[in-house]
């Protein structure tokens, strides 16, 4: 799952707020402090000390910031630092989907969706998936409409899988086009991969490489490799002939 990487990337997107200008590890937890602080300290040990990040995270979901239960529930889900604890991630993650976190109702959904073997916490329910990423889209639909690009994103991917909306490649493309234009380089990429397959618009390998260079250009290194790939097929197809 792309969102996922959510987790690797927090600290690069986050950090750059942090108010301390000492060592976070020795700055002593102040559960009073405005969630969003209680997310920069976290941000900014999530790849040095996780357990200590892990305690912020929570201090944050408990003060109610929804996105702090998402990082909580998806480490235990993927088991960040030891064993997975499924039942504290289906707690935060629904934690943070009832408080409008679309990536945590997408994560859970996915769970119930393939269901965790050996376990009756995440058994799988593909009913119950649906309703959340059903609840996923609406957020999303939301979000975008109110010109957050990520959730136009989330709602192309889900547009193009067909759950929690229909199964619609032209409007995911619309969506995918709307967030390059907006300054999403990852969704230029995406809508390369759009036109190069030929998923809701008409194929076209000079559109793809169009876009695939704009999300080079903006420092996405898979467009790069995108680019001299579909430069390869295309001498590879032409000599076949």
């Amino acid at each position: 799952m792309i969102l996922r990487s959510l987790l690797a990337c927090t600290a690069a997107i986050v950090a750059v707020s942090a108010i301390a200008t000492e060592s976070p590890k020795h700055v002593p937890l102040r559960v009073s402090e405005p969630p969003s602080v209680l997310m920069a300290r976290a941000a900014s040990l999530v790849s040095t000390d996780w357990p200590r990040a892990q305690e912020l995270y929570d201090a944050a979901c408990h003060a109610g910031a929804p996105s702090a239960c998402y990082y909580a529930g998806l480490a235990s889900l993927l088991g960040a630092d030891g064993p997975k604890d499924l039942p504290r991630a289906a707690r935060l993650l629904q934690k943070a989907c009832d408080g409008g976190e679309a990536d945590a109702c997408v994560e859970l959904a996915s769970a119930y969706d393939t269901g965790q073997p050996g376990t009756e916490i995440l058994p799988r329910d593909v009913a119950r998936a649906d309703l959340l990423f059903a609840k996923a889209a609406r957020s999303m639909e939301s979000a975008c409409g109110s010109g957050d690009l990520r959730g136009c994103g989330g709602l192309a991917w889900l547009h193009t899988i067909g759950r929690g909306v229909s199964l619609d490649l032209a409007r995911a493309a619309r969506l995918l086009k709307q967030g390059c234009e907006g300054g999403d380089a990852v969704m230029c990429r995406r809508l390369g991969n759009a036109f190069a397959r030929g998923d809701g618009v008409e194929k076209s390998s000079e559109r793809a490489i169009d876009y695939f260079q704009q999300a080079c250009s903006a420092g996405v290194h898979e467009g790069c490799q995108d680019i001299k790939r579909l430069r390869w097929a295309a001498i590879t197809q032409g000599r076949s002939h």
